[in-house]
């Protein structure tokens, strides 16, 4: 009797014969009542009273109610961050999820439902709580959405909360350190890699990089100003900002690793629309195209299905930024001639 407290009594309620293969089982009442004998007709053959029972006398399991158990689902704790200051700047400590991959940001905790962007490489969102083992609640622009465990982990990010004063980019390796006398470094940082800007010293600036803040020297970095484009491989995203706001980023594909786009800084040098890109082994139509260096630009690719991820390692392009239409639309009106590009790793 599965799933019920029970207690050995012997039947003296009710008498049942039981018959097993053509043998007569006894049956009987606790010892000193009585008992009856069954044929194979269903026949009493013997009824007497006794105070020991036949030895073939079945003891049966009677059921007893079960008490209710109320079980309490412990409240999940909701993440909130710490606060704490470097150089009179504010810094926010909190617990972020980080994706590991680019994977969708959806509205609910289930692979069926409705997808309101995707997230990433290497980009975070605020973690509220650990739904299940199978989704992370986030804070999506304001609400709540959800991202897959599998392709995510939480890490604990410091942030500036003091408005940004401008964007920089590294000229060459360099490090970023705990503090303006540099004793002691917190992370090697590679050329080409951009960063916020949020206060400084005589010699040094204050920034926060992959999740760390700290101090970097001045004279290793170069200002990004104005409208700019940053293209980023390694994540396959390339973000737009205009005086220092971040207008749009967007999941691409870049050159692949036969035909890799060009790292560097650069300027756009020539837009136009309509038109075809033409080379050895291919001819697409474009609606849109800002050139960045020689014949690598950015635009539309309405012949692909899917961006991001690692698709630029074999199905890449030849040294273009594919993005979606929109996107693309979006990067092109805003470029001008002699806006930079950057392109890091």
């Amino acid at each position: 009797m599965s799933g019920k407290h029970a207690k050995k009594v012997h039947i003296g309620r009710i008498l049942v014969p039981i018959i097993i293969a053509g043998t007569i089982i006894y049956v009987g009442t606790k010892s000193g009542q009585k008992y009856k004998e069954y044929n194979v007709r269903n026949e009493i053959v013997t009824e007497s009273k006794t105070d020991e029972l036949p030895a073939n006398t079945i003891e049966v399991l009677e059921p007893v109610e079960e008490p209710v158990i109320e079980v309490k689902e412990e409240p999940k704790v909701v993440e909130q961050p710490t606060v704490s200051t470097i150089d009179g700047l504010e810094v926010e400590q909190r617990k972020v999820v980080k994706a590991t991959t680019t994977i969708n940001i959806r509205n609910k905790a289930s692979m069926d439902s409705d997808v309101y962007t995707t997230l990433g490489t290497g980009q975070s969102l605020n973690l509220i709580y650990q739904e299940d083992e199978d989704w992370y609640k986030v804070d999506y622009q304001g609400q709540e959405a959800y991202v897959s465990t599998h392709y995510s982990e939480v890490v604990e990010q410091k942030q500036i909360v003091s408005p940004i004063k401008k964007l920089v980019y590294f000229k060459q390796d360099s490090n970023l350190y705990s503090d303006d006398l540099e004793s002691d470094s917190i992370k090697d940082i590679p050329k080409l890699e951009a960063t916020p800007i949020y206060g400084e010293t005589d010699t040094h600036y204050v920034t926060s990089i992959d999740d760390q803040v700290g101090y970097i020297k001045k004279d290793v970095v170069g200002d990004l100003k104005g409208t700019f484009a940053i293209v980023d491989i390694s994540d396959q995203t390339a973000y737009l900002y205009k005086d220092n706001e971040l207008l749009l980023s967007s999941p691409v594909v870049t050159g692949k690793n036969s035909t890799p786009t060009t790292k560097g800084l650069h300027e756009v040098w020539l837009k136009e629309s309509n038109r075809y890109l033409t080379g050895a082994d291919f001819k697409v139509h474009v609606d849109v195209v800002a050139f960045f260096h020689n014949g690598e630009g950015i635009h539309d690719a309405s012949w692909r299905s899917a961006f991001g991820g690692e698709l630029y390692k074999n199905g890449g392009s030849h040294g273009c930024v594919n993005m979606p239409t929109q996107a693309a639309k979006t990067f092109y009106s805003n470029l001008s001639v002699g806006d930079k590009v950057l392109v890091k790793q």
